[in-house]
């Protein structure tokens, strides 16, 4: 009998294990994704890799998406100077590792999901959007 239930207690534990072993694994160790493959380096921009090193700095989390592509910008000092120029940028998705937190009329908002986006020519990186969640 006794050896019955030291069976039973065993495999139970082996179970257990196992299937807290592959939830850790589809949970967390996600299999490595090349986001830049489709990407080839071109001489005198920022690499794919290099546009995802610099957002990973700045905003830290995990990277979910890159793309090409050219977007409008408004610059100027003032309502009267505004202009609108056009910038090819590598365009960013992160899940950010802290959230970004305001409070605007008594609403707590946070985010945690932005597009960045990153000058191909130079590098520098702007918000581009932001994903708002009303708490």
């Amino acid at each position: 009998m006794k050896r019955k239930i030291l069976i039973i207690l065993i495999i139970t534990l082996v179970l257990v294990g196992l299937i807290s072993g592959l939830i850790y694994w589809l949970k967390y160790k996600k299999p490595e994704v090349n986001l830049c493959a489709k990407f080839p380096k071109i001489e005198g921009e920022i690499s794919c890799q290099e546009a995802i090193n610099l957002a990973s700095v700045k905003y830290p989390g995990e990277i979910y998406e890159i793309n090409k592509t050219k977007i409008s910008l408004f610059t100027g000092e003032d309502k009267e100077n505004v202009k609108e120029i056009e910038q090819n940028v590598w365009l960013i998705g992160i899940y950010l590792k802290e959230p970004m937190e305001i409070v605007e009329q008594d609403l707590k908002k946070i985010a945690d999901d932005i597009k960045v986006s990153a000058d191909i020519e130079s590098g520098d990186l702007r918000i581009y959007e932001i994903n708002w969640k009303t708490l």
